[in-house]
């Protein structure tokens, strides 16, 4: 005789398997977030996302010079824009 506890536990659905759309953006496309504009220069798959690593448009050079290269900074998918909102 069986347990209950058995049967409920042959009685769940499989788990889903998740499929991986595309990324939405492609490397070196310039796209726009909060915060500025920037250049993709790599995608990777995360856990339950794409993120990417946007390098930042240099703008004007300060008066003191720059320190080092330009800053890139790390987004998830979402909070990326394809081009800039009116």
């Amino acid at each position: 005789m069986s347990s209950p506890a058995t049967n409920l536990l042959h009685s769940c659905p499989p788990p889903a398997v998740k499929h991986w759309k595309n990324p939405q953006f492609d490397c070196h496309q310039i796209v726009y977030f909060c915060g500025g504009a920037g250049k993709i220069k790599s995608i990777q798959k995360q856990a339950i996302c794409w993120t990417y690593h946007v390098e930042m448009s240099l703008g004007v050079e300060p008066d003191f010079g720059r320190l080092g290269a330009e800053t890139t900074i790390v987004l998830e998918e979402q909070e990326i824009l394809a081009s800039r909102s009116s």
